[in-house]
Protein backbone atom coordinates (compact mmCIF):
# COMPACT_ATOMS: atom_id res chain seq x y z
CA UNK A 1 0.00 0.00 0.00
CA UNK A 2 2.94 2.22 1.11
CA UNK A 3 4.72 1.63 -2.36
CA UNK A 4 1.55 2.20 -4.36
CA UNK A 5 1.03 5.81 -2.87
CA UNK A 6 4.71 7.00 -3.91
CA UNK A 7 6.48 6.06 -0.53
CA UNK A 8 10.32 5.15 -1.91
CA UNK A 9 12.32 4.80 0.86
CA UNK A 10 12.28 1.47 2.40
CA UNK A 11 13.40 3.87 6.14
CA UNK A 12 9.86 5.63 5.82
CA UNK A 13 7.90 2.39 4.98
CA UNK A 14 9.58 0.95 7.81
CA UNK A 15 8.56 3.78 10.49
CA UNK A 16 4.92 4.35 9.13
CA UNK A 17 4.47 0.41 9.40
CA UNK A 18 5.10 0.59 12.82
CA UNK A 19 3.36 3.42 13.24
CA UNK A 20 0.32 2.15 11.90
CA UNK A 21 0.61 -0.63 14.58
CA UNK A 22 0.70 1.51 17.14
CA UNK A 23 -2.68 2.60 16.01
CA UNK A 24 -3.95 -0.60 15.09
CA UNK A 25 -3.38 -0.95 18.51
CA UNK A 26 -5.48 1.69 20.08
CA UNK A 27 -8.10 1.20 17.99
CA UNK A 28 -8.21 -2.16 19.44
CA UNK A 29 -7.93 -1.28 22.87
CA UNK A 30 -10.89 0.95 21.76
CA UNK A 31 -13.25 -1.79 20.74
CA UNK A 32 -12.02 -4.53 23.56
CA UNK A 33 -13.41 -1.34 26.20
CA UNK A 34 -16.53 -0.56 24.08
CA UNK A 35 -17.89 -3.77 23.02
CA UNK A 36 -20.38 -4.97 25.75
CA UNK A 37 -21.80 -1.21 25.47
CA UNK A 38 -21.89 -1.28 21.54
CA UNK A 39 -23.52 -4.77 20.53
CA UNK A 40 -21.31 -7.28 18.38
CA UNK A 41 -23.54 -6.65 15.36
CA UNK A 42 -23.13 -2.33 15.02
CA UNK A 43 -19.02 -2.84 15.76
CA UNK A 44 -18.86 -5.08 13.13
CA UNK A 45 -20.99 -3.39 10.72
CA UNK A 46 -20.02 0.03 11.30
CA UNK A 47 -16.45 -0.83 11.18
CA UNK A 48 -16.67 -2.57 7.70
CA UNK A 49 -19.26 -0.04 6.55
CA UNK A 50 -16.23 2.92 7.13
CA UNK A 51 -14.15 0.31 5.85
CA UNK A 52 -15.51 0.03 2.47
CA UNK A 53 -15.32 4.07 1.86
CA UNK A 54 -11.98 3.84 2.75
CA UNK A 55 -10.93 1.48 0.09
CA UNK A 56 -13.18 3.25 -2.18
CA UNK A 57 -11.38 6.59 -1.68
CA UNK A 58 -8.07 4.54 -1.36
CA UNK A 59 -8.78 2.84 -5.12
CA UNK A 60 -9.97 6.55 -6.23
CA UNK A 61 -7.07 8.48 -5.00
CA UNK A 62 -4.14 5.83 -6.41
CA UNK A 63 -6.06 5.82 -9.63
CA UNK A 64 -6.01 9.43 -10.58
CA UNK A 65 -2.37 9.66 -8.87
CA UNK A 66 -0.44 6.42 -10.11
CA UNK A 67 1.45 6.60 -13.34
CA UNK A 68 4.25 4.74 -15.00
CA UNK A 69 7.57 5.67 -14.05
CA UNK A 70 9.36 8.05 -16.77
CA UNK A 71 12.76 7.05 -15.69
CA UNK A 72 13.92 4.28 -16.99
CA UNK A 73 17.00 3.91 -14.95
CA UNK A 74 14.50 4.26 -11.48
CA UNK A 75 11.53 2.08 -13.15
CA UNK A 76 13.26 -1.36 -12.57
CA UNK A 77 13.19 -0.52 -8.74
CA UNK A 78 10.01 2.18 -9.01
CA UNK A 79 7.93 1.35 -11.90
CA UNK A 80 5.12 3.07 -10.55
CA UNK A 81 5.27 6.63 -8.81
CA UNK A 82 2.83 9.44 -7.97
CA UNK A 83 2.38 12.48 -10.15
CA UNK A 84 0.73 14.41 -6.78
CA UNK A 85 2.71 13.70 -3.21
CA UNK A 86 -0.40 15.74 -1.49
CA UNK A 87 -2.89 12.79 -3.04
CA UNK A 88 -0.18 10.17 -2.01
CA UNK A 89 -0.18 11.66 1.76
CA UNK A 90 -4.11 11.66 1.40
CA UNK A 91 -3.57 8.20 0.81
CA UNK A 92 -1.65 7.10 3.99
CA UNK A 93 -3.41 9.15 6.03
CA UNK A 94 -6.49 6.86 5.18
CA UNK A 95 -4.30 3.92 5.48
CA UNK A 96 -3.77 4.82 8.87
CA UNK A 97 -7.68 5.95 9.68
CA UNK A 98 -8.26 2.09 8.10
CA UNK A 99 -6.26 0.44 10.64
CA UNK A 100 -8.05 2.35 13.69
CA UNK A 101 -11.26 1.89 12.21
CA UNK A 102 -10.74 -1.74 11.64
CA UNK A 103 -9.21 -2.85 14.82
CA UNK A 104 -12.43 -1.93 17.04
CA UNK A 105 -14.67 -4.04 15.04
CA UNK A 106 -12.35 -7.11 14.78
CA UNK A 107 -9.71 -7.22 16.94
CA UNK A 108 -11.60 -7.70 19.56
CA UNK A 109 -14.10 -9.76 18.54
CA UNK A 110 -11.73 -12.47 15.96
CA UNK A 111 -12.04 -14.88 19.15
CA UNK A 112 -14.91 -13.63 21.33
CA UNK A 113 -17.79 -14.01 18.94
CA UNK A 114 -16.99 -17.59 17.64
CA UNK A 115 -16.98 -18.41 21.36
CA UNK A 116 -20.52 -16.89 22.17
CA UNK A 117 -22.05 -18.68 19.58
CA UNK A 118 -20.64 -22.16 20.04
CA UNK A 119 -22.00 -24.81 22.02
CA UNK A 120 -20.03 -25.58 24.53
CA UNK A 121 -19.89 -29.36 22.94
CA UNK A 122 -18.43 -27.84 19.81
CA UNK A 123 -16.57 -25.16 21.29
CA UNK A 124 -13.19 -26.54 21.28
CA UNK A 125 -14.06 -28.02 17.20
CA UNK A 126 -14.89 -24.72 16.13
CA UNK A 127 -12.52 -22.64 17.16
CA UNK A 128 -9.77 -25.20 15.39
CA UNK A 129 -11.54 -24.15 12.29
CA UNK A 130 -11.48 -21.52 12.80
CA UNK A 131 -8.09 -20.80 13.82
CA UNK A 132 -7.21 -23.01 10.52
CA UNK A 133 -9.28 -20.00 8.60
CA UNK A 134 -7.51 -17.60 10.19
CA UNK A 135 -3.93 -18.90 9.57
CA UNK A 136 -5.15 -19.74 5.44
CA UNK A 137 -6.04 -16.12 5.61
CA UNK A 138 -2.38 -15.23 7.05
CA UNK A 139 -1.01 -17.02 4.48
CA UNK A 140 -3.00 -15.40 1.41
CA UNK A 141 -2.04 -12.05 2.25
CA UNK A 142 1.40 -12.38 3.43
CA UNK A 143 2.52 -14.20 0.55
CA UNK A 144 -0.30 -13.65 -2.26
CA UNK A 145 -0.94 -10.07 -1.73
CA UNK A 146 2.38 -8.35 -2.17
CA UNK A 147 2.49 -10.82 -5.50
CA UNK A 148 -0.98 -9.28 -6.61
CA UNK A 149 0.03 -5.64 -6.17
CA UNK A 150 2.85 -6.22 -7.93
CA UNK A 151 1.03 -7.30 -11.02
CA UNK A 152 -2.58 -5.71 -10.46
CA UNK A 153 -1.15 -2.26 -9.21
CA UNK A 154 -4.01 -0.49 -7.62
CA UNK A 155 -6.84 -2.40 -9.16
CA UNK A 156 -6.32 -4.73 -6.68
CA UNK A 157 -8.32 -3.09 -4.19
CA UNK A 158 -11.38 -3.64 -6.07
CA UNK A 159 -11.36 -7.23 -4.76
CA UNK A 160 -11.02 -5.68 -1.08
CA UNK A 161 -14.13 -3.19 -1.95
CA UNK A 162 -16.30 -5.93 -2.98
CA UNK A 163 -14.84 -8.69 -0.24
CA UNK A 164 -15.78 -5.90 2.14
CA UNK A 165 -19.58 -5.06 0.65
CA UNK A 166 -19.90 -9.22 1.04
CA UNK A 167 -18.63 -8.89 4.67
CA UNK A 168 -21.23 -6.13 5.38
CA UNK A 169 -24.07 -7.79 3.95
CA UNK A 170 -23.04 -11.24 4.99
CA UNK A 171 -22.98 -9.61 8.74
CA UNK A 172 -26.62 -7.74 8.25
CA UNK A 173 -28.28 -10.76 7.27
CA UNK A 174 -26.63 -13.81 8.95
CA UNK A 175 -24.89 -12.56 12.53
CA UNK A 176 -26.66 -12.31 15.77
CA UNK A 177 -26.29 -10.23 18.56
CA UNK A 178 -24.77 -11.85 21.15
CA UNK A 179 -24.49 -9.17 23.80
CA UNK A 180 -25.18 -9.95 27.32
CA UNK A 181 -26.87 -13.37 26.18
CA UNK A 182 -26.86 -16.77 28.19
CA UNK A 183 -25.91 -19.83 26.51
CA UNK A 184 -29.57 -20.74 27.24
CA UNK A 185 -30.60 -17.46 25.68
CA UNK A 186 -28.18 -18.35 22.44
CA UNK A 187 -28.98 -21.56 22.51
CA UNK A 188 -32.81 -20.25 22.29
CA UNK A 189 -31.83 -17.81 19.43
CA UNK A 190 -30.42 -20.37 17.40
CA UNK A 191 -33.30 -22.54 17.30
CA UNK A 192 -35.36 -19.68 16.21
CA UNK A 193 -36.57 -19.87 12.52
CA UNK A 194 -34.89 -16.36 12.03
CA UNK A 195 -32.41 -16.10 14.59
CA UNK A 196 -30.83 -12.90 13.76
CA UNK A 197 -34.54 -11.22 14.45
CA UNK A 198 -35.00 -12.89 17.45
CA UNK A 199 -31.43 -11.87 18.80
CA UNK A 200 -32.47 -8.42 18.01
CA UNK A 201 -36.31 -8.24 19.88
CA UNK A 202 -36.29 -6.98 23.55
CA UNK A 203 -38.04 -9.22 26.05
CA UNK A 204 -39.54 -7.88 29.08
CA UNK A 205 -38.75 -10.03 32.57
CA UNK A 206 -41.80 -9.45 34.77
CA UNK A 207 -40.80 -9.85 38.13
CA UNK A 208 -42.83 -10.33 41.45
CA UNK A 209 -42.57 -10.41 45.16
CA UNK A 210 -44.12 -9.37 48.53
CA UNK A 211 -43.07 -5.77 50.20
CA UNK A 212 -44.50 -5.09 52.89
CA UNK A 213 -47.63 -7.57 52.82
CA UNK A 214 -48.42 -6.17 49.73
CA UNK A 215 -47.78 -7.85 45.95
CA UNK A 216 -44.78 -5.59 44.32
CA UNK A 217 -44.58 -6.32 40.20
CA UNK A 218 -41.40 -4.84 38.66
CA UNK A 219 -41.20 -4.69 34.78
CA UNK A 220 -37.64 -4.11 33.09
CA UNK A 221 -36.36 -4.73 29.48
CA UNK A 222 -33.52 -7.33 29.20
Amino acid sequence: MLAGAGIKDNSKRLLLNGMQNVVSFAGAIVGALFTDKWGRRPQLLVSTGIVVIIFVLITALNATNLIENPDPVDRAENPIIAKRPSQATAIIALIFIFGFVMSPGYTPLQALYPVECLRYESRGKGMGMYNFAVNIASFYNTFVTGIAFTGAGWKYYFLFVFWDIFEFVFIYFFFVETKKRTLEELTEIFRAKKPVKASLETKKIRVTGEKGGKEVTEVASA
